[in-house]
C-alpha cells in the first residue's frame, strides 16, 4: 500500500516535471519571425505583433512591414529590448523615445535593414543600438535616419561596415548627437549635421565613398586615425574637429580623391591629432584650420590646399602647429591663403600664387620647396624669404618683403613675364638668377623679355643666366634689353654672367640710371653681326635686283 502510494506520488511528480518542462519550452522557444501589424503604435504591446508576442532576446527576426494591411507602420520603442535581426520596411517608421534605452542585437551574424526610418526627436534622450560582442553582424540603412531635439543615439559597432549605400543619416538641433562608437566604417550615402547638430565618430574608423554636409553650425568630431576615403565633406559655417583616443593621436586622413570644402568653414585639430590630405585628395575653399591644444600638431598637404574663394581667406594658425607640404598649397581665383604663428616645412613642396595671395605673417618660420607666381599672384612674406639649394622662386607676379638668394634659382616670367620685389634682393655667390629673351620690351608672353623689378638694393653675385626663348634671334646690329630695374645695385666681384652661345653676336652688361627717376637698370646690350635670315632674303633679293638691270646702263 505504501508502495503503490509512493509510486503515485513519483508518477504525479514525474508527470508534473513533463507538463512544467513543456510549459517552459513552449514560452522559452526562439520566435524566428515576427510582424508588426500594428500600424501605429508600442513595441511593448504584444497585440501589435503577429505571434501576439513582444520581440525580445529570443527573436530571431523582427520585421516591421508597412505592406501589412497596406498601411505604413510607426513603432515607438520606449525600453530597452534584445533582437537578432531587425528589418524596416520603405515607409514604415521606428521611433526611439526612452530614456537610457538600448536595442541590442544578439546571437549569431545579427543584422539590422532598415530602408524606411529611424527616428529620435526626444530631449535628453539617450538611445543605443548595440552590437557590441556580436559576431558576423551587419547594418544596412537605404532609408533615413534622423536624430533632433536634442536626442543622443549611438551605434555600438565594433569594427563593423555600416553600409549606408543610398540612406541618409541626419542629424539637427542644438545637442543632438549621432555616434559611431568603436572604430565603424560607414560606406556610402549621405550625412549631415546642421543648426548645432553633431556627428561624432568615436575609436577611429571611417567614411568612404560618401557625401556629408556640415551647415549652419553643425559640427562634425573625428576621432584620431580616421579615415575618409573617396569621400566629400562640405563645411559651410559649420565646424569639423579631431580629437585624440589616447594613446592613439594618428591623424585623421582624406585619401582616394577625397575633397573638404570649406565656406566660412573651421577645422580645429585638438590633442595632438593632425590631417593629412595625401596625393589625390583635396582641401579647398575659406575658413581656418587651427591647432587648438597644447600638444604639437602636424597639418600634412601631399595633395592640393586651394584658398580659391574670391576676396576670401583660408587660414593655418596655431603655434603648435607644423605645416608639412609636399603637395601643392596656393591661393586662386582672388582668394586668399594665410599661414600665421606656424611652422612650416615646404621641403618638396610648392606654394603657388595664381591670381591669388599667400600670406607668411611675422612669426611663421618657413624653409624648403618652391615659390610660383601665375597671373600676377602675390606673395607677403613679412619675415622675408631665403632661398636654398635646390629652391626656385619664379613667376609673373609680385612678392613684398625682402628675398636672399643663397643657392636656389630665381626665374621671373612665366614666360617671359615681369616679378616685382618689394624689397631688396640679395643673390649669394650659390644663387642664380635666369632671364628668357623672346622680344626687345619686357612684358608677358611671346615677343617680350623676362624683368625683375626691385624697389630696394640689388646684391648681385653667383650667376645670372640668359637665355634665347621661342626662337627668337637679336635682330642685326645692335639691341638692349633692361632685366634688372632697382633702387640701387651692388654688383660683387664674383658676379659672373652666362650668355647663350649665337654666331657673330657678342653681348654686353651695363649700369644705366633711367632719367629723371631714382631707379637704375642693368641692361644688357647684344651685338648682332650676322642679319637675320629674313634680312639676309631681303639683300639678297635686292642684289639680284642689281643684277638684273645692269645690262640697261651699258
Amino acid at each position: 500500500m505504501h508502495h503503490l502510494a509512493l509510486y503515485r506520488a513519483r508518477g504525479l511528480t514525474v508527470h508534473f516535471v513533463f507538463v512544467a518542462s513543456a510549459l517552459l519550452a513552449l514560452f522559452s522557444a526562439p520566435i524566428f519571425a515576427q510582424t508588426w501589424t500594428g500600424g501605429t503604435g508600442n513595441w511593448d504591446n504584444a497585440s501589435n505583433w503577429s505571434p501576439t508576442v513582444v520581440p525580445d532576446s529570443n527573436t530571431a527576426a523582427v520585421l516591421i512591414d508597412g505592406g501589412v494591411g497596406g498601411t505604413s507602420s510607426n513603432v515607438t520603442l520606449g525600453s530597452t529590448r534584445t533582437v537578432n535581426s531587425l528589418t524596416i520596411d520603405l515607409g514604415d517608421t521606428l521611433s526611439l523615445t526612452g530614456n537610457f534605452e538600448k536595442l541590442n542585437f544578439s546571437g549569431t551574424t545579427p543584422s539590422l535593414n532598415n530602408a524606411g526610418t529611424i527616428q529620435s526627436s526626444a530631449g535628453n534622450v539617450f538611445v543605443e543600438l548595440d552590437f557590441f560582442g556580436t559576431v558576423g553582424a551587419t547594418a544596412t540603412n537605404s532609408g533615413t535616419i534622423q536624430v533632433s531635439g536634442g536626442a543622443d543615439v549611438s551605434f555600438t559597432m565594433p569594427n563593423i561596415v555600416f553600409d549606408n549605400t543610398g540612406g541618409s543619416i541626419n542629424v539637427t538641433g542644438s545637442t543632438s548627437f549621432f555616434r559611431f562608437r568603436l572604430g565603424t566604417e560607414v560606406q556610402g550615402g549621405d550625412l549631415s549635421a546642421s543648426n548645432n547638430g553633431i556627428l561624432f565618430f568615436a575609436n577611429g574608423g571611417g567614411i568612404a565613398d560618401s557625401t556629408i554636409a556640415l551647415t549652419n553650425n553643425g559640427r562634425m568630431i573625428l576621432t584620431a586615425s580616421f579615415t575618409l576615403d573617396n569621400t566629400v565633406v562640405n563645411v559651410d559655417a559649420s565646424k569639423v574637429e579631431t580629437f585624440p583616443n589616447f594613446p592613439d593621436t594618428d591623424p585623421v586622413r582624406l585619401i582616394n580623391g577625397s575633397s573638404m570644402n570649406m565656406s566660412a568653414g573651421l577645422f580645429d585639430l585638438d590633442g595632438g591629432v593632425g590631417a593629412t590630405v595625401d596625393v589625390t585628395s583635396t582641401l579647398q575653399g575659406d575658413g581656418s584650420i587651427s591647432s587648438i591644444g597644447a600638444l604639437p600638431t602636424n597639418f600634412e598637404n601631399q595633395g592640393l590646399v586651394d584658398a580659391n574663394v574670391t576676396s576670401e581667406v583660408l587660414q593655418l594658425d596655431g603655434a603648435t602647429m607644423i605645416v608639412t607640404n609636399t603637395g601643392t598649397m596656393r591661393a586662386s581665383n582672388g582668394g586668399t591663403l594665410r599661414l600665421d604663428g606656424v611652422t612650416v616645412d615646404n621641403t618638396g613642396g610648392l606654394f603657388q600664387a595664381d591670381n591669388g595671395t599667400v600670406d607668411f605673417l611675422t612669426g611663421t618660420p618657413l624653409t624648403g620647396g618652391d615659390f610660383q607666381l601665375l597671373n600676377n599672384g602675390t606673395f607677403n612674406f613679412a619675415d622675408g624669404l631665403t632661398l636654398g639649394a635646390g629652391q626656385n622662386l619664379g613667376g609673373n607676379g609680385t612678392v613684398n618683403g625682402n628675398v636672399t638668394n643663397t643657392g636656389g634659382a630665381v626665374t621671373p616670367g612665366a614666360s617671359p613675364g615681369i616679378m616685382n620685389i618689394f624689397g631688396d634682393y640679395t643673390q649669394g655667390p650659390g644663387g642664380s638668377t635666369t632671364f628668357q629673351i623672346g622680344g626687345e620690351i619686357p612684358g608677358f608672353g611671346p615677343g617680350f623679355h623676362d624683368q625683375l623689378a626691385i624697389t630696394g638694393t640689388a646684391d648681385l653675385d653667383g650667376t645670372i643666366l640668359i637665355e634665347l626663348f621661342g626662337g627668337f634671334v637679336p635682330p642685326f646690329g645692335s639691341s638692349t634689353y633692361d632685366l634688372i630695374a632697382a633702387g640701387g645695385f651692388i654688383l660683387q666681384p664674383g658676379l659672373t654672367f652666362d650668355f647663350p652661345t649665337l654666331a657673330g653676336a657678342s653681348f654686353g652688361i651695363e649700369q644705366v640710371i633711367i632719367p629723371g627717376g631714382d631707379f637704375r637698370v642693368l641692361r644688357l646690350t647684344v651685338f648682332n653681326e650676322i642679319p637675320e635670315p629674313a634680312s639676309l632674303s631681303l639683300l639678297a633679293f635686292g642684289a639680284l635686283g642689281l643684277l638684273r638691270r645692269r645690262p640697261r646702263f651699258r
